[in-house]
């Protein structure tokens, strides 16, 4: 009963163009060819979308398998040079729900998911593996488990947990919250599908693949307090008023105590927003900026 071979095709559209109209009719085809519905795989990304294919290939067996004139409607759809009837596709339409056990018309996830629990000694997996979902009391409990092992200091060397604490900080810079195992939790639920698609620990944070052409910003600092004194001197020379020269001392001594500890102080937020203004004056030794309701030229 076979026909010709049915070559590969790619259908790029917009919602409700009728994609899964063609994927049904294709199904329908490989049917008409005498393929066994369970020898056919129709995958997508949604169980409602799966639900969808499926329904739309129910309903056109029953159209075409209703009258002459269905049939003919469909035939001419499938591209067949074959003369269907009705009853070819009653026929076809029994066959189906008389298999609906063994259809593979479902999400990836799930096809993928049967070939494990096929296969589970081949894989390496123990036979009775499940499955957690990504936001559920399962996957929840695992990750606390984990956790619990981190800070373990039976488990985990004390050097390693300062590390990872460390790493932790600086990812987590200028935030000052409380409640390291919710902030962890969090940290790991919005990060966890990033690190699933780039798991290569060398390209987080490699410098040279996100700024070729190096950063100012990751030049290695001079000593701060040098350039504490030598930033002071400046302003003295420059005799600033009282309200300007306030700002500055407290934006030098809160510069000076500031580790990759602490939380930004209100101090370093003010000048740091007046200075980044006027960035590429910065940069040329020409910088101009606004303390209060005055404008100073920076020397």
């Amino acid at each position: 009963m076979a026909t010709g071979k049915i070559n590969h095709q790619v259908i790029s559209a917009s919602a409700g163009s009728g994609k899964t109209f063609q994927l049904a009719h294709r199904y329908i085809r490989l049917l008409a060819d005498g393929v066994e519905p369970e020898r056919i795989i129709a995958l997508t990304f949604s169980r409602k979308a799966a639900g969808e294919i499926f329904d739309s290939i129910i309903k056109y067996l029953r159209l075409a398998a209703s009258s002459e004139e269905g049939a003919q409607q469909t035939t001419e759809i499938l591209e067949d040079n074959r003369i269907l009837n009705d009853l070819s596709f009653l026929s076809m339409l029994k066959n189906i729900l008389e298999k609906l056990h063994r259809l593979n018309i479902s999400t990836i996830d799930s096809f993928n998911i049967g070939v494990v629990k096929a296969f589970p000694m081949e894989l390496g997996i123990p036979a009775s593996f499940q499955v957690m979902e990504s936001d559920g009391a399962l996957a929840s409990s695992a990750q606390q488990e984990i956790l619990t092992q981190i800070f373990n200091n039976r488990l985990v060397d004390r050097a390693a947990q300062n590390e990872f604490l460390e790493a932790f900080k600086q990812a987590t810079y200028g935030q000052d919250e409380k409640g390291l195992t919710l902030k962890l939790d969090t940290f790991v639920s919005s990060f966890r599908q990033y690190y699933r698609l780039l798991p290569k620990q060398y390209q987080w944070g490699y410098q040279s693949a996100i700024w070729p052409e190096g950063s100012l910003w990751l030049q290695k600092p001079s000593d701060i307090h040098e350039v504490a004194d030598k930033l002071n001197r400046l302003l003295d020379q420059d005799e600033l008023d009282k309200t300007a020269l306030t700002r500055w001392r407290a934006f030098i001594d809160a510069a000076c105590d500031f580790t990759s500890h602490s939380v930004m102080s209100q101090d370093i937020n003010y000048m740091a927003e007046k200075l980044l203004d006027d960035i590429d004056g910065l940069q040329h030794g020409k910088a101009h900026i606004k303390i209060g309701h005055k404008s100073y030229d920076l020397s």
